[in-house]
This record gives structure tokens, sequence and C-alpha cells, in this order.
């Protein structure tokens, strides 16, 4: 048997090379330690850092997707440049092109001797957007020493143009007259307002024969247009009552 061959088979009867414990072992193994300590703490923080660094990456192409995906509308009001004082249109409906959505105006200033009134009047299809509104009148009478006064306004009513009520009037109304119902929503207060602030969930829908001059001396209405409202009337409560 070879000198090799004896070694492989023998190796059980190898022991490890031992030392003497002295200073210097001791030390040097100290060493070891402390140095092995900072290398791996060193190596964790490097770890850690490109982790972060990735986490750190991933966020800011969310923030930045997110952003180009926005759907915020700006809200902008004209102020003026004297008093601070908000003034013309505030924002534009998002469902009606064309249609103001939220405004607010100078009404009515009067003088009496050192007293001043200022009337403001503001309007608006969201409830959310007129409150805010008027908060921001009150800061700014508050901030010039002055009374204000925020009586009960007009409730607001926000166009919805999924109503099933629209829907069946629309198609009423092509039926009787062969065209398409010209959709439209006026920048004012309708009783419409008042009866979905009391039921939020009432589907309504206004319409009416041509009058001129409203709230006016003036005020008129289109006779042959009566005739016309209340056959398209009739005809839309008939198809409500048989569904």
């Amino acid at each position: 048997m070879s000198l090799s061959l004896e070694l492989l088979t023998k190796r059980s009867a190898f022991k490890p090379r031992t030392f003497a414990e002295t200073p210097y072992n001791a030390a040097q193994r100290e060493w070891n330690d402390r140095t092995g300590a900072l290398v791996k703490q060193a190596y964790n923080w490097r770890l850690a850092f490109f982790a972060q660094f990735l986490i750190s990456i991933v966020l800011v192409a969310g923030l930045l997707h997110q952003s180009a995906q926005s759907s915020v509308q700006p809200y902008l009001i004209e102020h003026n440049a004297a008093t601070g004082e908000a003034i013309g249109v505030g924002a534009m409906s998002l469902d009606i092109p064309g249609l103001v959505e939220t405004s607010t105006n100078l009404g009515v200033v009067r003088t009496e001797g050192q007293r001043v009134e200022i009337v403001c009047c503001s309007r608006s299809s969201v409830m959310s957007a007129l409150a805010a509104l008027v908060d921001q009148h009150r800061a700014l009478g508050l901030l010039a020493g002055a009374d204000v006064e925020q009586p009960e306004g007009y409730p607001g009513w926000k166009p919805n143009l999924a109503s099933p009520l629209l829907a069946v009037t629309r198609q009423r109304y092509a039926e009787a007259f062969g065209a398409e119902p010209e959709l439209l929503a006026i920048h004012a207060g309708l009783e419409c307002g008042l009866l979905t602030e009391k039921y939020p969930d009432l589907d309504i829908v206004s319409f009416g024969p041509n009058i001129r001059g409203a709230h006016s001396p003036d005020e008129r209405v289109q006779v042959s247009s009566v005739e016309k409202i209340w056959k398209l009337f009739t005809a839309t409560v008939t198809q409500l009552s048989e569904a």
C-alpha cells in the first residue's frame, strides 16, 4: 500500500494541529473577530443602501406615473387685487361644456356715513365648492375687522347625466318630435336643488316652456311652447306608469 493510500484510509487518525495559547494568539484572534464584525457590518450597510436606492427609484417612478394620470380639476378663483375678494368664475363644469359650476360676484355696495355694506352673491352646483367659497368670504371679512352675516343660501343641483329619468325623457322627446333634445344646464338656483337637498336619492329632470324676461316686469311665456311641454310631460308620465 502506498503512503498516499494509507493516509487516505487512516484520515481519522490525524488531528488538527494545535498551537500553544499565547498572548500573541489571543490578540490575533481578538483582532480577527473585530475586523470580521466590521467587514460584515459594512456589507450589511451596503446591502441596505442599495435596497433603499431601488425602493426610492420604484417610488419615484410610481409618483411620476400617478402625476401623469391625475384627474384633479384646477380650482382657480379670480381675486380683486385691492381687497382680495373673490370675483367672477371659480370653476367650470366637467360634465357639461361651457357651464359655469362655481362663481361669486360683488353684488351691492351701500355706504351710510362711516359704514359700508358689501353684498356678495355666490353660487355653485357643488355644495362643497359653495361652502369653501362662503368660508373664504367670511375669512376676508373677519381679517378686515368687519361683521359678517351669511344667511342660508340656495342649494345647488349638480347635473346627473346618468339619470334614468333623464334617459326616459330624452327618449320620449325624440319619439314625439323627431329630434334629439338639447341638454342644457343653467348657473342659477332651481327648486330641484331644494328637493334633492332633502331627498338626495331623488331622480329629477327639469323642463318647461320658453320664458323671456324671467323675474322681471317683462316676464312672458311663449304660448305655443306650452302645448309642446304638455305633450312631453304626458308621454313621459305614461311610460313611467307602464314600467
